[in-house]
């Protein structure tokens, strides 16, 4: 019976999968992977859990191997992977791996099912978080010390050391045959390549040799001597009819059928690398008849001889791997993969060239040889490369790169098909392979262009690359361009213009790369990271509508949908662009100007904490972050404010209709017919547009944290303009001066925009919030009101207590005569704070050890 598709959200913790697959290393390399001292970390965490739940390897095996936890085994929610034995628990709980490597797959894959099942099996106990960019392990909400002592694997804790079988779950594999160095074992097992099989199983031929004792002359000792080679059908027995040993280095062996075969002979003459008659193994190469009856045909290859105990020795190699290929030793494999050469078939007699096998090959390459223009992006530097490409009409292929690579000149050939050809180039000996390949075809007006993608490794032969490819025809006398442009000027030139379609993938061929898929595969990902996240929002910012109006808090609408996509609205910005989730958690909106009055720029937000992330928009109340936007004339930077629409607070009376603009000389008509004011909204919005008022202080740092409580500005910030107003106002007394007063009635106007002595925040009264008795109350129950959690009560009394005291420095530079309170600047004051008696009662007499003097120094 199949299990049922699990959800993500019943039996896989989304954040916590991501957090693990960002912080573990990547598994390409398994033996790295093991040896990853951040994994090795890790697994002392998981150790923890293990130890504090009291179990063991068996029984979470057990475990995994049941409907409600082997759906943690499902890779992408689709297929489920092979379910942990309780070695392989062992082996992945292993903090020092050392010499104990084995095969596994899906190392990492695998180490976090481990950590999901730790973490579901403690029903929530368990905890694994990011702190200043390490990962940490909980037990009950306290920290585990993951380099305690207990935690020290002792290996095989007092058994013996663990072993790669042992770890495997499984008998430990038969250890490969040494090398017999023993003249006296005289029979050999040979490996060569067969004819053109359509299995792989059958890739691989064997034969017995019985090597003569070499009591005489080696070309007397190896005649009638018998090379019998096993089929899947039978066996077909030769000997050695002429031996020839050649300066010592090489052995040629003559073969025809021995008496009672009943196919036709098949080897001819075998050649061998002959160093002496004691050698383990021998290679070389043959030349046979092969095939059947009239469709016989030469042939030739090479051959491997791996001395051997015995003919029964032999034959059960023979068997077994006649069973199993795959246990072909893998050295013999690769040395004749493919080494082997057959001549066609004919008819009939070949009475001229042109009736040579390949001909078709030949008519094929006269279409395509000539001089060609060619181009390539660069994948590393995204430079255009310019070269020049060579096809004869035998198939050789000369490739001219600009001087800087670091082959500026490559050969090779080309083999043709019937739509298109394969060009080869830079043969490395080592590996027996060419390391770059061109695959192309003709496409694009009438066949001037070859189009298509070039793959293979870099220079150094460590790193595969790819990408397109256009060759371009041009005539024998023109002289191909070989350099490097940049891509700018390139997609300039009008006559670049069909090459640079197809490079960028506009024109022909849109499936000969993965780029367009993979470029719509990154999209669907980003936009399934963002789709929680998806909903109406409310963008709060300070900003001016016209360069020369005050600036006042605009809210703009923003809407992100399902597929990813955020659209900005309201007070004269529209724009649109892709919503992305980063690996950091923020997140980011780019906004494309694709149209006439567009807006362009960035929206960046955070959605982390030290304790996590929020992931769905329910979860929001308002995020903290920057915009930066374009126009015509300016870049402007802003602090924002995104809130999630509408607010879910039932403690919170909405006032209607909410405007786009805010500022404190604000008066707005209710649907009611009541007049609501900036207070009355900054008490609907939990102190937002007290926080986000005012121009100074261009670039202000705002917490990170998601869901923080909106506090007034710093005192500095609050009391900076009114200490330098009260400064500037004794210079202006002794000798007053216009320009002396408009320099105090701006930093006054300065010091008020920006919340100094301000009688309410918050919607609520200063006074009230501070008073000695009366606040601790007042205040949690303001916390309540706006969902403010209980960790804050502190710093929320400590900001009111300070509003409180800038009182207490506004009536003593009033009441100083010399000072604010002259009669030339009362007025002033009272502008923009009114009657200060509202400032004068008993609560809010200064404490002993304010200083307010210190305004005036």
């Amino acid at each position: 019976m199949s299990l049922p598709k699990p959800t993500e959200a019943s039996l896989r913790d989304a954040a916590l999968d991501a957090l693990l697959h960002r912080h573990l290393p990547d598994d390409t390399d398994p033996k790295a992977f093991l040896q990853n001292p951040t994994r090795q970390q890790f697994v002392y965490g998981l150790r923890a859990f293990e130890q504090a739940l009291k179990t063991n390897q068996k029984a979470i095996a057990r475990d995994l191997n049941t409907p409600a936890f082997r759906s943690l085994l499902y890779i992408d929610e689709v297929q489920p992977l092979d379910t942990l034995s309780p070695t392989n628990i062992a082996f992945l709980l292993n903090p020092k791996i050392g010499g104990q490597l084995r095969a596994i797959s899906s190392p990492r894959f695998r180490t976090i099912v481990l950590a999901h099942y730790l973490i579901q099996k403690s029903k929530g106990a368990f905890a694994i978080r990011e702190e200043q960019g390490c990962l940490t392990f909980w037990n009950n909400g306290h920290r585990i010390n993951i380099n305690s002592p207990s935690l020290l694997k002792k290996e095989g804790r007092g058994r013996r050391p663990l072993t790669e079988s042992a770890l495997a779950g499984q008998d430990a594999p038969e250890q490969r045959e040494e090398w017999p160095v023993d003249a006296q074992n005289r029979y050999f097992l040979a490996f060569y390549w067969r004819p053109g099989r359509r299995k792989n199983r059958d890739k691989v031929g064997y034969a017995i040799v019985k090597a003569p004792l070499m009591s005489k002359s080696v070309e007397e000792s190896w005649n009638e001597t018998q090379i019998t080679y096993y089929y899947t059908q039978g066996q077909h027995t030769t000997l050695v009819t002429e031996a020839n040993a050649s300066d010592k280095r090489t052995l040629s062996l003559r073969l025809t059928d021995a008496p009672g075969q009943q196919r036709a002979g098949v080897w001819t003459q075998i050649t061998l690398d002959w160093t002496g008659p004691n050698d383990p193994i021998y290679t070389g190469v043959f030349a046979s008849l092969s095939g059947h009856d009239r469709f016989q045909h030469p042939a030739g290859g090479l051959m491997v001889w791996w001395r051997q105990p015995s003919a029964e020795h032999c034959a059960d190699l023979i068997k077994r791997y006649m069973e199993n290929p795959e246990e072909i030793p893998v050295e013999v494999f690769h040395f004749l993969l493919e080494r082997r050469v057959d001549v066609p078939v004919q008819d009939g007699a070949i009475e001229s060239l042109e009736a040579l096998p390949r001909m078709r090959n030949v008519r094929l390459l006269a279409g395509i040889a000539q001089a060609y223009q060619g181009y390539f992006v660069h994948p590393a530097t995204g430079i255009v490369s310019l070269f020049s490409c060579r096809i004869s009409a035998a198939g050789r292929v000369e490739c001219r790169y600009p001087n800087n690579h670091k082959h500026p000149k490559l050969a090779g050939f080309t083999s043709p098909f019937a739509h298109g050809v394969q060009i080869d180039l830079h043969y490395v000996a080592d590996s027996g392979a060419y390391r770059l390949h061109y695959f192309l075809e003709g496409a694009l007006t009438t066949g001037r262009y070859l189009l298509g993608i070039y793959a293979g490794f870099d220079h150094s032969l460590t790193h595969p690359t790819s990408g397109r490819v256009v060759l371009q025809a041009i005539a024998d006398e023109q002289e191909p361009l070989v350099t490097d442009i940049d891509i700018s000027e390139f997609s300039a030139d009008p006559d670049n213009t069909m090459a640079m379609g197809y490079l960028t993938g506009e024109l022909g061929l849109p499936t000969a790369t993965d780029s367009l898929v993979v470029d719509q595969l990154k999209w669907t990902r980003r936009a399934n990271l963002v789709a929680p996240l998806a909903g109406r929002y409310d963008l709060y910012m300070t900003e001016r509508l016209n360069s020369d109006d005050p600036p006042e808090v605009f809210r703009h609408n923003l809407v992100i949908t399902d597929s990813g996509m955020a659209i900005l609205s309201g007070n004269g910005r529209e724009g649109q662009g892709p919503a992305i989730l980063t690996s950091d958690h923020l997140l980011m909106v780019q906004f494309e100007a694709t149209g006439k009055g567009q807006v362009q720029g960035t929206l960046l937000v955070s959605l982390c904490d030290i304790k996590g992330y929020l992931s769905r928009y329910e979860q929001i109340q308002h995020l903290f972050g920057m915009a930066t936007f374009v126009d015509q004339l300016r870049i402007m930077s802003m602090v924002v404010v995104l809130k999630a629409t509408p607010t879910n607070n039932p403690d919170v009376t909405p006032v209607d209709p909410l405007p786009i603009r805010f500022s404190r000389t604000m008066a707005v008509t209710q649907f009611n017919l009541t007049t609501a004011d900036f207070n009355s909204y900054d008490s609907q919005l939990s102190g937002m547009l007290s926080t986000l008022e005012g121009e100074a202080y261009r670039l202000i740092r705002l917490p990170k944290t998601p869901n923080h409580p909106f506090r007034p500005r710093r005192d500095k910030d609050r009391r900076g303009p009114f200490f330098a107003a009260c400064y500037r106002a004794k210079f202006y007394n002794q000798a007053p001066s216009e320009s002396l007063f408009l320099e105090i009635e701006s930093y006054l106007e300065d010091a008020y925009t920006h919340g100094f002595a301000t009688l309410r925040f918050g919607g609520e009264s200063v006074r009230d919030m501070s008073t000695p008795f009366a606040a601790p109350d007042r205040v949690r129950q303001y916390m309540r009101k706006h969902n403010i959690h209980h960790t804050y009560l502190k710093k929320i009394q400590e900001d009111f207590r300070s509003l409180s005291q800038d009182f207490s420095l506004l009536l003593t530079a009033y009441d100083d005569l010399n000072g604010l309170g002259s009669l030339l600047l009362r007025g002033l004051v009272e502008r923009f704070w009114g009657d200060l008696n509202d400032y004068r009662t008993p609560d809010m007499v200064p404490q002993q050890n304010q200083k307010p003097e210190i305004a005036f120094r």
